[in-house]
């Protein structure tokens, strides 16, 4: 099935784009908005860290009221175990909800078994009152656009994916110091024990 075929099925009335993944994939990353919430869909690829065989659904979902949590949590845990044949595992985040489902991208799976599961998550947030919003801060009124952050697709809004870049580049550098502060101290540990082993050496 080609892609347009897939993108057709995918939640019906949504606005979801075909994107480019962060990585290389026969099927790209899925990402839009369906029913009002922002929404990511990404097939699984053997590089990413996201399985073949598994389709990530990521829904941004603000839970600015904790009081809504527990109910939220027993509402994931109770789809899973009646979905337990299609449903591989439920992630709750601060503000999203992520949902991996075993793949077949055929019109069959996407219709019985992608689509009623997403539809029944953002059904239950809209009937709960629980908005879509940015994935890292929950800003539920600042502009989002998605981003690829190490492999994966996120909606973010501008100050948080400022912050998230900036976090990544220290991160970077910081792997960067260690590795080179390991090799450092590799080296010294080797040449040390070679002065020790010629010392004693000369000594006998």
């Amino acid at each position: 099935m080609n892609q347009t075929k897939i993108l057709s099925l995918l939640l019906p009335g949504s606005n979801l784009q075909a994107v480019k993944a962060g990585w290389s994939s026969n099927l790209p990353t899925y990402q839009g908005i369906y029913r009002d919430y922002r929404v990511i869909l990404e097939p699984g690829n053997n590089t990413g860290g996201h399985p073949v065989g598994i389709f990530r659904v990521t829904i941004n979902a603000s839970l600015t009221d904790e009081n809504m949590i527990p109910a939220l949590d027993q509402f994931l845990t109770n789809l899973a175990a009646e979905q337990k044949k299609m449903v591989v595992s439920v992630r709750r985040h601060r503000h999203a909800v992520v949902l991996e489902l075993k793949a077949t991208p055929t019109k069959k799976y996407i219709e019985n078994t992608v689509n009623p599961i997403t539809d029944q998550v953002i059904r239950y947030l809209e009937a709960n009152r629980i908005p879509t919003g940015c994935q890292s801060c929950g800003d539920q009124d600042a502009p989002l656009e998605s981003y690829t952050v190490n492999h994966d697709s996120h909606y973010l809004c501008h100050d948080c994916a400022v912050k998230t870049e900036q976090e990544l580049k220290e991160s970077q550098v910081e792997t960067k110091k260690k590795t080179s502060n390991l090799f450092l101290g590799l080296i010294g540990a080797f040449l040390g024990g070679s002065w020790a082993i010629s010392r004693r050496s000369a000594v006998r």
